[in-house]
């Protein structure tokens, strides 16, 4: 009667069990950010590139990210400057305790509140947080979004087709 909810599923549910303090998940399509949201707990899908996908078995390379699953947004933070290598003034463990002014943060919010499926309420939170971001003295920028599901399908249909190709 319970679903941890995507590939990164037994991450979360283990640090929303107390198991673990963090773990890392991969993510595609959601893999990281849903089953943290259903578990309670965070879950960060890092800017493309900024953490290395070496050694993790691809299903869009051009998709794919590893990032922190953590029971508090600093754990996350900090998890993500240990795994992308960042440091000082540009690491996230930093930025915690600065203002937000002048940082750029973009707001897809029609890929997402278009859907026919998208609660009004999942619309009305994504507005206030936008809208609480701004008035810490970030600049929200709207932004519109590829059709991502059609992008990863060709993308993981190349990427496994090669792989079936090269053990014929």
């Amino acid at each position: 009667a319970r679903l941890a909810g995507g590939s990164s599923g037994g991450s979360a549910a283990a640090v929303a069990a107390g198991q673990v303090p963090i773990a890392l998940g991969s993510d595609t399509n959601g893999s990281i950010r849903v089953p943290a949201s259903l578990c309670g707990v965070y879950g960060l899908k890092p800017t493309f590139g900024l953490v290395p996908t070496d050694g993790v078995l691809a299903m869009s390379p051009s998709m794919d990210h590893v990032g922190p699953i953590s029971a508090s947004s600093a754990e996350a933070a900090i998890t993500l400057d240990v795994i992308s290598g960042r440091t000082g003034p540009h690491s996230a463990a930093w930025l915690l305790g600065q203002p937000l002014t002048g940082l750029r943060i973009a707001y897809g919010r029609d890929w997402f509140a278009n859907d026919p499926q998208c609660d009004p309420a999942v619309r009305e939170a994504m507005d206030m947080a936008a809208s609480t971001l701004s008035e810490l003295g970030a600049v929200v920028e709207r932004v519109s979004l590829p059709d991502y599901p059609q992008i990863e399908v060709a993308a993981a249909a190349a990427q496994h087709d090669r792989a079936l190709h090269a053990r014929s």
